[in-house]
C-alpha cells in the first residue's frame, strides 16, 4: 500500500529490476522520462524508460498499453505518438487504442493505471506515470 509517489515509483523501479519474464503496464498517460528513483535515494536518476528499455534488454517480454488521446492538441503534454515511439526503440512494444472516429465513439477513455510483473506483483491505483 504506497500513499506517496516517491515510494510507489521506487517499488515499481524495484520490480522492474527483478523481472524475470513479464512486464505489462496499462496507463492513460505515461512518459518515459519520469523518474523512478531520483537522488537522494540513489546516487544516479532512473526514468521509466532506463527501467523499461533494461528490462527489454534483458529479454523480458515489456508490453505497454497507452491511451490515445482524442487530440494532441487538447492538451499538449499527452504526445502519446511520441511516447509511444520513444519506448518502442527500447523495445517495448506499445499498443494504443484505436483512433476515436474510427470506432464511431469519440469520447471514451481508459483510465487504468496497472503495472504487473511476471504475473505475480501487481501495482494499482491512482498514480500515472508521469509528471
Amino acid at each position: 500500500f504506497y500513499v506517496g509517489g516517491r515510494e510507489y515509483f521506487a517499488a515499481l523501479a524495484a520490480a522492474f529490476a527483478e523481472a524475470k519474464t513479464s512486464i505489462y503496464v496499462a496507463g492513460w498517460r505515461v512518459r518515459p522520462g519520469v523518474l523512478l528513483r531520483r537522488p537522494p535515494d540513489v546516487e544516479n536518476a532512473e526514468s521509466l524508460a532506463d527501467a523499461l528499455g533494461a528490462a527489454a534488454r534483458r529479454g523480458i517480454e515489456v508490453r505497454v498499453l497507452l491511451y490515445r488521446e482524442v487530440s494532441e492538441s487538447l492538451q499538449a503534454k499527452h504526445r502519446s505518438a511520441e511516447h509511444a515511439r520513444a519506448l518502442e526503440a527500447l523495445g517495448v512494444r506499445v499498443l494504443r487504442h484505436p483512433k476515436h472516429l474510427s470506432t464511431g465513439q469519440l469520447f471514451w477513455s481508459h483510465h487504468e493505471k496497472v503495472c504487473v510483473v511476471d504475473s505475480k506483483v501487481a501495482f494499482l491505483g491512482g498514480m500515472d506515470l508521469c509528471e
